[in-house]
């Protein structure tokens, strides 16, 4: 599977979430990852391998219940590179009690799969063949443009397909 096949959910609004979150709250496992203005979080995107959701979280006066239980529910494991930081981020700012992180990049250098710890970019270019877009400087203010949107999916979309590819060689 390639990201071009990734079907990408913006939810600049909170309703946009609600309208969408039954679709990726039921799994055991996602894709995790957060983009920031300065260290407050701006997006929080989760993804399946099939689907991704950029939540601009910048906008929204609070987290949406639905995305707090599924942060907070240690038996949806949260995958991606740095996740612990970005959880421990989340719940500072929002009070929360998130669980269930796995950091991809330490699991894929423990069972050997690379041979040293790498970040989101390398595990994606070198075990799934998928390049990430250029990085981007502002995340909070106005709406996201496409390739933004891209770009934060892709990062949460790359930790979950990575997952899938290391275990099944397991």
């Amino acid at each position: 599977m390639s990201f071009s096949s990734v079907k990408v959910h913006y939810c600049r609004y909170m309703q946009d979430w609600d309208k969408l979150s039954e679709r990726i709250c039921k799994s055991s496992y996602v894709g995790f990852d957060v983009e920031y203005v300065d260290k407050t979080p701006a997006t929080i995107q989760l993804s399946s391998p099939t689907e991704a959701f950029v939540l601009h979280v910048f906008h929204y006066k609070e987290l949406p219940k639905t995305l707090i239980q599924l942060l907070e529910n240690d038996g949806i494991i949260k995958i991606g590179v740095g996740v612990k930081d970005d959880l421990k981020k989340i719940d500072d700012k929002y009070k929360t009690h998130c669980q269930g992180g796995l950091d991809i990049g330490w699991t894929a250098y423990l069972i050997g799969a690379i041979s040293e710890y790498r970040g989101i970019d390398y595990l994606g270019e070198k075990l799934l063949g998928e390049k990430k877009l250029g990085g981007f400087a502002t995340w909070g203010i106005g709406r996201l443009e496409k390739k933004q949107i891209d770009y934060a999916a892709k990062d949460a979309w790359i930790g979950v397909c990575v997952a899938e590819k290391i275990i099944m060689k397991v």
